[in-house]
C-alpha cells in the first residue's frame, strides 16, 4: 500500500459518519475504488452513505449492462451490486444521516435513465433515508472529500 493509501485509509478508519459521507460525495472516482470498497465493507457505514456511493459509482449507468458485459467497469459494477445486497440484507444498521437520492445525490438517479436496464435497480436504492443529521456536502473545509489537513498530507505524499 502506498503512503497516500495509508493516509486515506487512516482517515477513513477514524472518520465520523458525516466525514465518510462527505468523502463519498466529493472524492475522485477515478482512483478511489479501494477506499470505497473498504468503506462498503464496514457495517457501521451509514445507509445514506452506502446509497450515495451507489449513485456516485454510476449505478444507474451500469444498470444498462449485463454483469458479464460490463468488463471495463466490472469492479464498479460489482461494488454497486454488493451495496444493493448489503442494503437489502440490513448490513448497514445505521441510518443517522438524512439522504434523499432525488435531492441530495451528487449524481442524480435519473441520469442515464434513457438507456434500457439489463438489471433492475431495486426500490431500496431510491428510498429516502430518514436520518436526523443533515450533512453539508459543499463544506469548504474539504477537498476531494477529505478534510484540508488530510488532503494536504495526500498532496505532499504525492510529491515525494
Amino acid at each position: 500500500m502506498s503512503q497516500v493509501d495509508d493516509i486515506i485509509k487512516n482517515h477513513l478508519q477514524a472518520a465520523s459518519a458525516a466525514q465518510r459521507h462527505v468523502y463519498v460525495a466529493g472524492s475522485n472516482y477515478d482512483d478511489n475504488l479501494p477506499h470505497l470498497q473498504y468503506l462498503a465493507a464496514q457495517s457501521d457505514l451509514d445507509q445514506a452513505t452506502a446509497k450515495m456511493m451507489f449513485w456516485c459509482l454510476g449505478g444507474r449507468y451500469l444498470a444498462q449492462f449485463a454483469p458479464e458485459h460490463a468488463k471495463y467497469q466490472s469492479e464498479d459494477a460489482q461494488l454497486c451490486r454488493e451495496l444493493i445486497t448489503r442494503l437489502q440484507q440490513g448490513h448497514y444498521s445505521n441510518a443517522n444521516i438524512y439522504f434523499d437520492p432525488e435531492q441530495d445525490s451528487p449524481v442524480h438517479p435519473s441520469e442515464y435513465s434513457d438507456y434500457p436496464d439489463a438489471w433492475q435497480i431495486p426500490a431500496v436504492m431510491y428510498a429516502v433515508v430518514m436520518g436526523s443529521e443533515y450533512v453539508d456536502l459543499d463544506d469548504d473545509a474539504y477537498d476531494d472529500g477529505l478534510p484540508l489537513a488530510v488532503a494536504t498530507a495526500v498532496w505532499n505524499a504525492d510529491l515525494d
